[in-house]
């Protein structure tokens, strides 16, 4: 993303990366190479510690201060028992690594009348001998401190200016138009003065041009006539003023009562002023157009919050039965089925009670399907609700055909331990007992739209859906896979709502999709 040419490499896209060449490690520093080093430096010893010994500014102020030193003094002219005390100074500071003895620390200042972290620290150093500190476990979590909260800080003060910035593209262009107007303002009231000031100092201007006009005439090159007028401007008043010459565009940078203008010296001083009128004339009517076009988007912007404000709220709380298949009896129980082997074993051992009613298919490939009673009589039409629940979301309808048979049971009569010498697989369950049976029960499955209270697409059997929901979509065994099926449904509602956004928020494809039955569906007409 950054890519850099140092000498010797380059790290960018594409290139091998190298590393840097190995620079002197300061533990290794004796008194014979730190002399020769000296004797090449060119700088003061504290400077030529921190960059020829790899130390930084810190750790080399810390060298001096131990070594009792003068830090100023240039390195060639440091003694061999001056070297003698630094090479022992450097040893001494980095001691605490070589025997393990770490102290991590956060040195602490009032910056502004605010206490702040000025530094992190392994270990404790004289120079912050008197200093506020704060000492942490590990060096890890100080560098946390210290430069995780200034990172927070610097994050937080970029998501805050980008939330003063508008979000919205109408507000978003409401805030440019307006920047604009302001702008396009300034600067007409900007070239005004300018044009005013020119006339103000019209003889100045004029006499200024005159010898500039007489010099070229007699020859002169640009940068003698430049020289000439620095050397004049106690002659002539108005060279005073001059700050620059651009002979490329025939203008002169002049200083008029504090204001930086430029000055076309093939133009007269009124052609020089109109020219500024003219920008100051032009700029007014951008103003002007752009205050027409924030008329424009501020009808825009309250048309688009009427729109808003009538748009139907979205309004949906998360359920514990919404990973399972589940429908709203028309006596209002609530029925829940597995959607694989997985959701049937939960159902079976997690949610099922013994006031329970469980329905399943004489044939396998069927969900474990409860009606929750809370203790209540259980009315036969939530039965056969019940019965075409469990038959149209089963292997009846993966299989194309148009009713089956299926049962109910108590649920002491379900249970996980089978025949002795026989294997249960995960989300299958041996029934024992007497089974209630409902023959040849025709499929039938709905999805609809609930607007009432709650928004959201349910789905179910056809008397329960066509109860409780609007914009019911009816479905039979066909030849469209779920996702094509979830996809016509979309659009149906899509169209009955005029409102593709709400229609996609409480019921898009993949929303439909989890309300089908398996196997390939089709809308019936």
């Amino acid at each position: 993303m950054n890519p850099v040419t140092f000498r010797g490499r380059r790290i960018r896209s594409g290139e091998v990366y190298e590393y840097p060449q190995a620079q002197l490690s300061p533990l290794d520093v004796d008194v014979d190479r730190m002399h020769e080093v000296f004797l090449s430096s060119t700088s003061d010893i504290v400077r030529t510690i921190a960059t020829r010994f790899n130390l930084g500014g810190i750790l080399a102020e810390e060298v001096c201060l131990k070594s009792g030193i003068n830090k100023t003094k240039a390195a060639i002219q440091a003694d061999s028992d001056e070297i003698a005390a630094l090479c022992t100074a450097i040893k001494d500071v980095f001691s605490p690594i070589i025997e393990g003895k770490l102290k991590p620390c956060l040195i602490k200042k009032d910056v502004n009348g605010t206490p702040e972290y000025v530094d992190v620290l392994p270990f404790e150093l004289g120079q912050y001998m008197d200093t506020e500190k704060e000492y942490v476990g590990s060096f890890n979590k100080a560098l946390d401190e210290f430069f995780g909260k200034k990172a927070a800080e610097t994050q937080q003060k970029q998501v805050e200016a980008v939330k003063k910035e508008p979000s919205n593209v109408l507000e978003r262009r409401l805030y440019q138009q307006q920047s604009a107007i302001k702008k396009f303002e300034k600067d007409a009231e900007n070239n005004s003065i300018v044009a005013e000031k020119i006339y103000e100092h019209y003889q100045d201007i004029e006499q200024l041009m005159s010898v500039l006009d007489v010099a070229r005439s007699k020859g002169y090159s640009w940068n003698d006539i430049w020289s000439t007028l620095k050397q004049s401007r106690d002659d002539i008043p108005a060279a005073r003023s001059i700050i620059n010459i651009d002979p490329s565009a025939g203008l002169i940078v002049i200083d008029l009562d504090g204001r930086k203008i430029n000055i076309n010296i093939r133009k007269t001083v009124p052609q020089n002023a109109e020219t500024y009128y003219a920008k100051a004339k032009k700029l007014t009517k951008k103003r002007d157009g752009a205050l027409r076009a924030i008329e424009d988007t501020r009808r825009s912007l309250q048309k688009k919050e009427a729109r808003k404000s009538k748009r139907r709220k979205v309004v949906h709380k998360q359920h514990w039965y919404d990973r399972f298949r589940w429908f709203m009896s028309s006596d209002g129980f609530l029925v829940i089925g597995g959607r694989d082997a997985d959701t049937n074993e939960e159902l079976v051992k997690k949610y099922m009670e013994k006031r329970d009613i469980v329905f399943h298919t004489q044939t396998p490939g069927a969900p474990i399907t409860i009606i929750k009673t809370e203790g209540k009589d259980v009315p036969d039409t939530t039965l056969k609700e019940a019965a075409q629940f469990v038959v149209s979301y089963s292997s009846v309808w993966k299989s194309g055909q148009f009713s089956g048979d299926c049962y109910w049971v108590k649920p002491e009569q379900v249970t996980k331990t089978p025949e002795s010498g026989q294997y249960l697989n995960k989300g299958s369950f041996i029934i024992r007992g007497e089974r209630n049976y409902y023959r040849d029960v025709a499929v039938g499955v709905a999805v609809g739209l609930k607007l009432k209270g709650e928004t959201l697409v349910i789905g179910g059997p056809l008397s329960a859906v066509y109860q409780h929901a609007e914009h019911v979509v009816e479905l039979i065994p066909g030849k469209f896979n779920q996702n094509d099926t979830a996809k016509k449904v979309y659009r149906i509602y899509a169209d009955r709502l005029k409102d593709a956004s709400f229609a996609k928020q409480i019921a898009s494809p993949d929303k439909i999709a989890m309300m089908l039955p398996p196997g390939e569906s089709d809308i019936k007409n």
